[in-house]
């Protein structure tokens, strides 16, 4: 076979994984948040980021993302026709230079007799073709439109520890609004001090009205110094803990008991030091 050939064969092949795994040129912001009352209308800005070596002409389009209970990635359709009068973009393409960051506006204009709900659209790059996809690769920013005075309320579902490293939360949203988990886990000791503590949701993970969301998070690691009867528990005032019990980690004395045989020694030591 000529070098000819192989080459030839080499750019196919090349050519095929490019389409097959899509890489795109625009990078987004993951999630966003917006909040309009019906009859009136509001916007927020997103910004677009060309990270390709050279220019490209980025092409952006809205679509609908639906959420199957306790999956973090969405599924992407094409645009409900019932909200889609309601959207816009002040820009469906942007021509950028490499590493070039411009802004697209998403303008939201709800009619007056419009229900109170919430629901998410997607704004992506439109070589993405529909179905589920995972946003980390930052070709889609997620948004979370709520319309109305929807308030979210936070069920804590299970807290289990996988190891005294990483644990598993899971919590449901059981009102109407987008809840947002940004809590605290806190490691505490007796008489409910409070040593150390590590953000419950680091990712800002998002939980629609009536769907649960779980994820792993580390936990606060336990220092040296600490002693006692040791518990991790969850600490947010948007989450009922009916379920989420803290997770008692053990009793640790020893601490104390070697603060407390220093403290004889060396009160030993300097009584006899000052009668001799």
């Amino acid at each position: 076979m000529s070098r000819r050939i192989v080459f030839s064969v080499l750019l196919v092949v090349i050519g095929y994984a490019g389409a097959l795994f899509n890489v795109s040129a625009a990078a987004l912001p993951s999630a966003r948040d917006i909040r309009v009352d019906a009859g009136t209308k509001d916007s927020i800005a997103i910004p677009v980021k060309n990270t390709a070596t050279t220019s490209a002409v980025i092409s952006l389009s809205l679509m609908s993302a639906d959420f199957t209970d306790g999956n973090d990635q969405p599924v992407l359709k094409n645009l409900d026709s019932r909200i889609a009068p309601w959207l816009s973009l002040s820009k469906d393409s942007l021509n950028l230079i490499s590493s070039e960051q411009s802004f697209v506006e998403l303008s939201v204009d709800v009619p007056l007799d419009t229900s109170s709900q919430v629901f998410a659209v997607a704004l992506v790059a439109t070589e993405i073709s529909s179905g589920q996809i995972s946003l980390s690769h930052g070709s889609a920013t997620l948004v979370f439109i709520t319309i109305g005075n929807e308030l979210s309320k936070g069920l804590c579902k299970s807290f289990l520890t996988e190891n005294f490293l990483v644990t598993n939360i899971s919590i449901a949203n059981a009102g109407h609004g987008i809840l947002v988990a940004d809590g605290q886990i806190v490691l505490r000791g007796p008489f409910g001090i409070r040593f150390v503590q590590t953000d419950l949701n680091p990712s800002h993970h998002r939980i629609l009205a009536g769907q649960t969301r779980s994820w792993n998070t580390n936990l606060p690691a336990i220092p040296w110094w600490a002693f006692g009867s040791l518990s991790y528990e969850i600490l947010d005032s948007n989450i009922a803990s009916n379920e989420c019990y803290p997770i008692a980690v053990g009793k640790r004395w020893w601490v104390v008991m070697f603060l407390a045989t220093f403290a004889g020694t060396t009160s030993v030591i300097l009584f006899r030091t000052k009668r001799s």
